[in-house]
């Protein structure tokens, strides 16, 4: 059942599988059957299963590993960006001195007179 699932390929263990099935029955109030009085112990698991995870549901250790992921891409891309902008602003370095140097010339600081 848990091949025909998928789950080992979505990411799925046992314990998380386990952990799951008990935090439904929990949000549900369910009290799931002990093992003596189920009829059919394959065909209550499997039920358990569709009932617990729906079909292409990625596991929560996966879905933590694509946030992580995607928040690394994101803070490489944005340290990229300043980098570039970094050497940019280097690049105009001397462009930026001068016009600034201009500025002092045409704007000379004036003396403040204290009170």
């Amino acid at each position: 059942m848990i091949e025909r699932f998928g789950l080992v390929d979505a990411g799925w263990t046992g314990a998380a599988l386990l952990h799951e099935m008990d935090r439904r029955a929990q949000t549900l109030g369910l009290r799931l059957a002990p093992l003596a009085a189920q009829r059919s112990p394959l065909g209550y698991f499997t039920w358990i299963l569709s009932t617990t995870i729906p079909e292409g549901t990625v596991a929560p250790s996966r879905s933590v590993q694509a946030e992580r992921a995607a928040r690394a891409a994101a803070r490489a891309a944005a340290e990229r960006a300043a980098a570039e902008r970094r050497a940019q602003i280097e690049a105009e370095a001397e462009a930026i001195d001068a016009v600034i140097a201009q500025m002092r010339v045409r704007f000379p600081r004036r003396q403040m007179r204290h009170r």
